[in-house]
This record gives structure tokens, C-alpha cells and sequence, in this order.
């Protein structure tokens, strides 16, 4: 099972439960992708087998960042392009566009794009279907999956919104992990499933029932412990015991190898 993980929400996970082991036995592997900015990676993570990420909103923040030197040890781009601002207006109206720009600047760069499209990027796309249907299923039916699989490397299917419904969330990451291996049966799909929004923590249980009514369909998950700030304006405190507990459910039924 692949994760795809901050390093500030490793870092609470570390900071929080006094079994550091267990965190490290959970994502001390090569199948790991943190996402970490910085040259150096923290102290407590430095010598751990994972992989490392950097993650970008918009192609200009891709080319600063590649214009100033990607820390060592990177080989992966999230390209988080969402309907918010910190992604240019023209991205969200061509996301195939910026899809294949950045997976240009990074396959130049020697570095895999991961694609994160946003599913509310379809209400600047078709806002009539998303009206009419509700954004999830427009995001379904107008393929925008398929088009940026065969672009991408990687797909993230940004679900967590519909966590809260597990057969919603279940028919949706199963619906766009079709258009995703049909385009490219080999790519790297994953989930997403957050902690906390608008203030609330979910329950480890529900997260536990979505990501294993979709073990079969995505190959892993993002696990976001998301905080009140630019990135998410209606998280509220951060809930790294809920990622805990999580954990420790999947650890039960899918023991580390």
C-alpha cells in the first residue's frame, strides 16, 4: 500500500502517540511519499526509506521552485490545482493544459508528476452539470480523469469531501479509478481521506470503511491531518489521534511486510 503523507502531519503523528515505532513501521518504506519542501528532511524522519515530494497549486510556483534547485532527494511534483487562489483562474479553466505543462517541467527535471485535480474544478468547467447533478457525478461524467491520467504519472482522486457518505465515497474513487487505469493501466492511483473539516473530526472508523471499501480500486492513500490556514479555510484544529487510530485499524488487517 502506497501513502502519500506531509512531513508536518508525520511529525505530528511522531509528536503525538509515545509508539513511535508503530508510525515508523507504518511508513518507514520505499512505497511512502512525504511531502517535504525543505533541503533537509527533519531530524526524526532523515533516515527513513521513503520517497519525497514537493507540491505545487499553479505552474508558476513549479517554476520557481525548479528555477531555485529541487532539494535533494525529490523525485516526485503533486500538482494540486484546485478551485481556490492559489490557483491561476486560466489553470482551473484548462487543467488538461496545466496537467501536461507541469508534467513537462517535471519529466525535465528527472521528477514523476503526481496529479491531484480537484473535483471542484468542475464548476468552472461545466457549472450547469455541476448544478444539476452535484459535482461529483458532473466530475465523473466529463471524463476529466481519463484526460489527465494519460498525462500524469500518478492520479489522486480528491474524495475526501465525500468522506463523510462511505457509499458515496466508495462509487466515486471507484468511478474515477476506472477512467484512471483505462487511460493508463498502469498508473499509480490513490485515495484521500482527511481527518477533520470545518472544525469537526471524522471518526478512524468511517475513514476505515471508506479506504477498505476501496482497497481494490486505488493502490493507496493520501492521508491528510489538515489545520486552519491558506490551504484549507474551514478545518479548524488539526486531529492527528483520529490518523492514529486509523492506523491502527489497517495495521490489523493489513499487517506491514
Amino acid at each position: 500500500m502506497h501513502w502519500l503523507i506531509t512531513a508536518g502531519a508525520l511529525l505530528q503523528l511522531l509528536s503525538l502517540t509515545p509508539d513511535k515505532a508503530f508510525v515508523t513501521r507504518e511508513f518507514d518504506r520505499p512505497s511512502t511519499v512525504v511531502i517535504s519542501p525543505w533541503r533537509h528532511p527533519p531530524r526524526l524522519i532523515r533516515s527513513w526509506r521513503v520517497e519525497r515530494a514537493i507540491s505545487l497549486t499553479s505552474i508558476a510556483a513549479l517554476e520557481r521552485t525548479l528555477a531555485a534547485g529541487v532539494p535533494p532527494g525529490v523525485h516526485y511534483v503533486v500538482f494540486d490545482i484546485e478551485r481556490w487562489p492559489l490557483t491561476p483562474a486560466g489553470e482551473q479553466a484548462h487543467p488538461i493544459q496545466a496537467v501536461r505543462k507541469a508534467a513537462r517541467l517535471a519529466h525535465d527535471h528527472g521528477l514523476l508528476l503526481i496529479a491531484a485535480p480537484a473535483t471542484d474544478l468542475i464548476w468552472g468547467l461545466e457549472p450547469a452539470d455541476a448544478r444539476r447533478e452535484g459535482q461529483f457525478a458532473a466530475f465523473v461524467r466529463s471524463g476529466l480523469a481519463r484526460r489527465v491520467a494519460r498525462i500524469a504519472d500518478w492520479y489522486v482522486i480528491q474524495a475526501e469531501r465525500a468522506e463523510g457518505d462511505p457509499p458515496h465515497y466508495r462509487a466515486y474513487v471507484k468511478a474515477i479509478s476506472r477512467q484512471a487505469h483505462a487511460a493508463r493501466p498502469d498508473t499509480v492511483v490513490l485515495g484521500e481521506v482527511e481527518t477533520n473539516h470545518a472544525d469537526h473530526a471524522v471518526s478512524a472508523s468511517l475513514l476505515f470503511r471508506d479506504i477498505e471499501s476501496t482497497r481494490h480500486a486505488v493502490q493507496g492513500e493520501w492521508l491528510g491531518i489538515p489545520q486552519q490556514g491558506v490551504y484549507c479555510g474551514d478545518c479548524g484544529k488539526p486531529h492527528p489521534g483520529v490518523a492514529v487510530a486509523l492506523l491502527r485499524r489497517i495495521s490489523r488487517v493489513r499487517p506491514c511486510r
